[in-house]
């Protein structure tokens, strides 16, 4: 696609000056020719100024939506960790009781452990008694004709070992009962250990995120900063070349009016921010209308095509139409219809076409490269592109070519020449120019979050 012709400033206001020249001499019949003879670039520039007002209105109100949107989530973060943290310290309060209970299961199991064992020494004394008592040799013999009540000591004997017997059958299940309410209470413990342990890396999470949240917050309310002065700038702007335009509609009745636009022109009064300082410098009339003609000429509409190598290539100026494969290279995103719900129009813009570009394996930063890999998210960075069938009707194969599988990278978020570079926003449109990527509901199956990772999100350019 190839870019309008764009007039400049300094033809116009030379034009204006000779026109207001030829007033003050009295040749107004010259003076309107002269004015209608830039009539098509004083429309130009009027309707492009205009387009610039109303995409810097709209991007306005989109990062304001952004930033009331990160608010939310991070209210939302908070109060799931605060939330968390209640769960947290009522475990610490279950697993402190739980302890307590455990201790006193052991305590009791030991002791009935204990009686056992005095119970065992005790029938293993009065066996070996009653062995004595029964013992048939000739020596136990005598020893029993001078033994009186012999018999009785048997019974008694026999009695104890059988009381010993019993207390010991008594104590068995008991001790068992136990042993299972320690085991029990030693898995509950793990188990309630376990997930204190899952709350607290929940908590650490949510703690990152809101981190995250709040920088990302920062980072679009300095966006919002720089978008508004640059909405104050274009307006202006919209302002002086609209009553241009109505001057050069009316110039019969108006001619008169070139003169005093020349002297507003003169006036070096700084009155409009300049939205490439700091936001408190300000610039006169003319020199932000200079700045404007310096603005449209910089201006990169689309990456066109080069003959330089493909290997390590940065997406800048000579990127020309790529690819995005999966990381593995089997798979191709394709925004038709194939894989999409819908063939969304590149006139169609909000946040699920508004993206940043974010490295995978390596610093984040600097230009883009064909060698890296990647992940393409949502400008609030909520969402993410995966070209799997989570979010696409099919998996793709590489081997796949078309205008959907064929694209340019356009940079949205600055008018700067060079490579593109991780943290610009951009947008993701056909060769063509007619079609554009939506990683949102209106072309894909769901909208998937930021957070997840396969290799359906991580992505790598191709130079096509």
């Amino acid at each position: 696609m190839k870019l309008a012709q764009q007039s400049q400033f300094s033809v116009v206001i030379g034009t204006l000056v000779k026109s207001a020249d030829l007033v003050k001499n009295q040749r107004k019949e010259e003076a309107i020719k002269t004015i209608l003879g830039i009539s098509d670039e004083i429309q130009f520039l009027s309707d492009t100024s205009k387009t610039r007002e109303s995409e810097y209105k709209d991007r306005q109100k989109e990062f304001t939506k952004l930033i009331q949107d990160i608010i939310k989530r991070e209210a939302e973060v908070r109060q799931k960790s605060i939330d968390t943290q209640k769960s947290i310290d009522a475990l610490n309060v279950q697993i402190n009781a739980k302890a307590t209970n455990e201790r006193e299961l052991i305590a009791a199991l030991n002791s009935l452990e204990t009686q056992m064992r005095d119970h065992e020494a005790e029938l293993r004394a009065h066996q070996a008694k009653l062995d004595d008592l029964n013992d048939d040799s000739a020596g136990s013999i005598v020893i029993s004709i001078f033994t009186l009540g012999i018999d009785r000591a048997v019974k008694g004997i026999a009695t104890l070992v059988n009381q010993d017997q019993a207390k010991i059958n008594a104590l068995r299940p008991e001790i068992n009962s136990y042993r299972d309410a320690v085991q029990k209470s030693k898995v509950n413990l793990i188990q309630t250990k376990n997930l204190l342990a899952q709350l607290q890396a929940s908590k650490r999470s949510s703690e990152a995120t809101v981190t995250q949240l709040k920088k990302r917050e920062e980072e679009l309310n300095q966006n919002e900063k720089a978008c508004r002065q640059k909405l104050g700038f274009f307006t202006n702007v919209a302002l002086f070349y609209g009553k241009l335009v109505i001057v050069a509609q009316q110039v019969d009745n108006r001619i008169d009016d070139v003169v005093d636009i020349i002297e507003e022109l003169d006036d070096d009064t700084p009155t409009i921010i300049d939205f490439d300082g700091s936001g408190e410098d300000l610039i006169s009339l003319k020199e932000a209308l200079e700045k404007f003609d310096t603005f449209l000429d910089s201006e990169p509409v689309w990456l066109e095509s080069d003959s330089v190598g493909l290997a390590g290539r940065a997406l800048g100026i000579g990127a020309g139409t790529v690819g995005i494969f999966s990381e593995d290279g089997k798979w191709r995103l394709d925004i038709g219809t194939r894989a999409m719900k819908e063939n969304v129009p590149a006139t169609y813009d909000s946040w699920a076409t508004r993206l940043v570009i974010k490295r995978l394996d390596g610093p984040d930063s600097g230009p883009i490269s064909d060698e890296h890999v990647v992940g393409i998210f949502s400008l609030n960075e909520l969402y993410r592109l995966d070209i799997g069938t989570r979010a696409t009707k099919e998996n793709v194969p590489a081997s796949h070519e078309s205008w959907a599988t064929r694209l340019r990278v356009i940079r949205l978020s600055s008018a700067s020449s060079g490579p593109i570079n991780y943290g610009d926003v951009v947008g993701i449109f056909s060769e063509d120019g007619k079609w554009r990527l939506d990683i949102g509901t209106r072309a894909t199956k769901e909208s998937v979050p930021a957070s997840h990772e396969s290799w359906a999100t991580r992505l790598k350019f191709r130079h096509v």
